[in-house]
């Protein structure tokens, strides 16, 4: 009897092993080509012989987007600087600074004929993550953190596609077809699955357009925050419509949106040093040399000039025939992105998966004037990441009696035979498997229905693109897109909505867990050590989900970091600016009631113009531009940046700023006891330091 229990528990015991094994995850062994973003791979600098070249610390340079040295460039500039503030005009300024800036973006030039000439090498990886070494891994997912996948299907199946983000455009599309070939020919696999990421899926419109038979080649298609139709910020630059350039935008919002509330004050009061005309002129050089000299060339950068804007750029840097060259080359690819959508439709038809994954709801970068012209995710607006989705602008939500559109779920005109013939997919225009599915956001900003690919686009609310990569739900979701074929479309996986939550947790994951481990929890006390372990729960809680709460990763950052800077295991953030950015904050708001947009010299004058209700002119009537905004090289007015939430001017100009209204005689007092208070502070600060 006990050699027949014996042969029955061996029996379940073997039919259990046979079923788990069933039932385990089985990964495919696809090969995964991963194309990065704008400055995602190493490109150094090299000399005549090809040797690298060193900084002062024998460190080879990186040149993206250039060979920054800031002492060098202080340098540079500090003796014409010293002249002009003293004489308060254009001393040589202007020519300093495009000198020195000029020779910064040196290694990043491109000639007449679109070819890069710069003393540039694009460090690449002919083979798999295998066989990088290990820092070169460890760039590479400090980049695109997808280490999970190298533990799944294997880092020899694991690619990573380098190039120079200043290159030319058609060389980096043949080489990523090229790159495709050699990873099937190393892998000896008929498929490929391809990640291309922000700049990365400009270059893939390339790729479809220039080499259509690569959709034999492709298993998968995970575009991530893709720059299919550009960024307006690159186009805000080609057409001159920086909002910088804009005066009372510049000494009032512009460098907030850029640096934080603490730099910028202590901005905003340094550059009254020189009167407001000869900054702008400044400006406005340094700008014309910027896009002449180093942008209208670089075809690589046209990539990401939106397909609507394109004509108006083309007419504003490469009209003149010297650019013939660059315009043909340029055409080429404006022609691959005007035809996007449908290659994408095509390579759909003929039997690829594709999916999309992108962020909203942050404003552009405040660089140009359509930084709140509609969505974005702080880099690229989202009409081009999402390949066509309608929402409202940041901080609106769509009409209420709206309803979603649902272009794309069922066939405008059916396609016929000689269309197909030509090469138009035969379901042009389906692709959303059922009509009664709600593609509208939780939030009512996104009607993902009028999103070319409605079933398979997963949007993060509140994602920076700078951060995308931080986010560890997108992370896992481009895995789990790769791994297997599990995950059909957006309603396959509960885990993984059509619309999730954005967040960064790379501090949290990378910094702050592991600080928490090297913790002696002996020594602390029992609030503190209760309160650690709490707080170590809540962020490993939060990241074992995959659904993500608003403000829920900030707050748990913010709790583990408190209790690891009381035990000391941390150290606290801020910078030596923060005790004196409150007074700093003041004298610049102060400032700006008190004299507008203008240099300290031309205070007096705005001041004076106050007080006697005129302009301080002796023949006001002729001054019919009081120098408000600065006007580009061509002519063309600046504009005004208006406000992300309400499209109204931003509240920082001076048409709607009560910075710059109030009493005069209260502004001037304030100002001097700002400047006193300021200095006993700075000299305090100083003194302290000495004695330390």
């Amino acid at each position: 009897m006990k050699k027949i229990l014996a042969v029955v528990l061996s029996l379940v015991l073997m039919l259990s092993s046979f079923a788990l094994l069933a039932s385990a995850v089985q990964y495919n062994d696809i090969p995964c080509v991963i194309v990065p973003g704008i400055g995602q791979s190493r490109a150094w600098l090299v000399d005549e012989n090809g040797e690298y070249v060193l900084n002062d610390s024998g460190e080879k340079i990186h040149c993206f987007p250039g060979n920054f040295d800031v002492q060098k460039i202080l340098s540079d500039v500090a003796a014409p600087l010293a002249t002009s503030v003293a004489t308060q005009s254009d001393a040589g300024l202007s020519e300093a600074l495009c000198a020195s800036l000029e020779k910064a973006f040196e290694m990043n030039k491109t000639d007449d004929n679109a070819v890069p000439c710069g003393l540039v090498n694009v460090e690449t990886y002919p083979h798999s993550l295998a066989e990088c070494t290990d820092e070169q891994r460890q760039y590479i997912f400090d980049c695109i953190p997808m280490q999970r996948m190298g533990e799944t299907i294997g880092f020899e199946n694991m690619y990573y596609y380098a190039y120079n983000s200043f290159g030319n455009a058609i060389d980096m599309i043949n080489g990523l077809y090229d790159f495709i070939q050699m990873v099937k020919q190393q892998t000896g696999k008929d498929k490929v699955n391809i990640i291309p990421i922000s700049m990365g899926g400009a270059l893939f419109n390339g790729l479809m357009d220039l080499h259509p038979e690569v959709a034999n080649d492709l298993h998968r298609i995970i575009f991530v925050v893709p720059a299919l139709n550009g960024s307006l910020i690159v186009s805000d630059i080609f057409e001159r419509e920086l909002a910088f350039l804009d005066a009372d935008y510049l000494y009032s919002d512009f460098f907030d949106g850029i640096l934080g509330e603490s730099n910028a004050s202590l901005i905003e009061v340094a550059i009254r040093v020189l009167p407001k005309d000869v900054l702008m002129s400044v400006l406005n050089n340094a700008v014309d040399m910027l896009i002449e000299k180093v942008f209208a060339n670089c075809t690589g950068l046209w990539m990401l000039v939106p397909n609507n804007h394109y004509s108006k750029c083309v007419k504003n840097v490469l009209s003149d025939k010297s650019k013939a060259e660059v315009k043909r080359q340029t055409d080429i690819y404006h022609n691959a992105q005007s035809n996007s959508n449908k290659n994408i439709l095509k390579f759909k038809s003929q039997g690829v998966e594709i999916f999309d994954v992108l962020g909203y709801d942050v404003p552009l970068y405040n660089v140009g004037n359509s930084w709140n012209s509609e969505n974005a995710d702080g880099v690229i607006h989202t009409f081009s990441t999402s390949i066509g989705a309608k929402m409202a602008n940041v901080g609106e939500t769509l009409p209420k009696d709206y309803k979603q559109q649902n272009p794309y779920c069922k066939p405008v005109k059916p396609v016929g035979f000689f269309e197909r013939l030509m090469g138009a997919p035969s379901n042009t225009v389906v692709q959303c498997s059922d009509p009664s599915h709600n593609h509208i956001s939780p939030d009512r900003v996104v009607d993902a229905s009028t999103g070319l690919l409605p079933d398979h686009t997963f949007y993060f609310d509140n994602q920076p693109h700078a951060t995308a990569n931080q986010n560890d739900i997108i992370m896992k979701l481009c895995c789990e897109l790769v791994e297997t074929d599990r995950i059909k479309d957006v309603f396959t996986d509960e885990n993984y909505p059509q619309f999730n939550v954005g967040r960064a947790t790379k501090d949290l994951r990378e910094k702050l867990l592991p600080a928490a481990e090297g913790v002696d929890t002996s020594a602390l006390s029992e609030a503190d050590r209760n309160e650690l372990e709490q707080a170590v729960n809540d962020a490993n809680a939060m990241l074992s989900r995959t659904i993500a709460v608003e403000g829920e990763a900030p707050a748990v950052e913010q709790r583990l970091r408190s209790i690891l800077e009381k035990v000391g295991a941390v150290e606290a953030q801020g910078s030596a600016l923060d005790s004196i950015s409150p007074m700093v904050k003041l004298i610049s708001n102060t400032l700006l009631e008190v004299g507008g947009a203008n240099g300290f010299s031309d205070i007096p004058q705005e001041l004076i113009s106050k007080i006697t209700g005129g302009n301080g002119e002796e023949n006001p009537s002729e001054n019919t531009d009081n120098g408000n905004s600065a006007q580009p090289a061509n002519n063309t007015p600046a504009v005004t940046p208006t406000n992300t939430s309400t499209g109204t001017i931003p509240s920082g100009t001076a048409a709607n700023n009560p910075k710059t209204t109030g009493d005069v005689s209260t502004g001037i007092y304030v100002s001097v006891a700002a400047f006193a208070a300021f200095s006993a502070l700075a000299t305090y600060k100083l003194k302290k330091k000495k004695e330390e």
